[in-house]
């Protein structure tokens, strides 16, 4: 009776990642994340992580995925505008053949968790906190680095961009 609750959860954030993915319209896409964040989070309520459920509808679905609805909103995009993905989904396809082998390493990891979520006795801020800065604080600062470096490569995209459009002459 139990896993009832999982299996809602876990198929709805399953249909909400196929929308976000598959959908030719950016709103559509953005709804399906939105899905996939809200049952996101109820998994993790389920887990009795009350911590991640809290930051899980904070962070992502309070502030990240308003931010991104309001400006498809504020944008107005046309599907006219949107570039023509052709083989949008063979390139689907090899990039989730491709990460294969890096999920069954994840899946080879994951087994050990059980022992170390054993060491803690509650999912306290402070226990978590003690965790990620003791046993995985090497994965804590390369996260730090690649959030890093994709908050570079945005701003260096958004000046090509800017200068593009300065060059062309158009306003948009």
């Amino acid at each position: 009776m139990s896993n009832i609750p999982f299996i809602f959860l876990a198929s709805f954030s399953l249909i909400g990642g196929i929308v976000a993915i598959a959908s030719t319209k950016p709103m559509n896409s953005a709804l399906g994340l939105l899905l996939t964040a809200l049952c996101l989070s109820g998994l993790y309520l389920t887990l009795d992580a009350k911590f991640l459920f809290m930051a899980q509808i904070i962070v992502y679905v309070g502030a990240v995925i308003t931010l991104i609805l309001i400006i498809l909103m504020f944008l107005n995009i046309d599907e006219s505008h949107l570039p023509d993905e052709k083989n949008k989904y063979l390139k689907i396809s090899m990039g989730i053949f491709m990460m294969l082998p890096f999920n069954f390493i994840i899946l080879q990891e994951l087994s050990l968790l059980p022992a170390i979520v054993s060491s803690v006795t509650e999912g306290t801020t402070k226990a978590i906190g003690q965790i990620m800065f003791s046993s995985w604080v090497v994965a804590f600062e390369l996260i730090s680095v690649l959030l890093l470096v994709a908050l570079v490569g945005a701003i260096i995209l958004a000046k090509k961009f800017k200068k593009e459009t300065v060059k062309d002459g158009s306003n948009g």
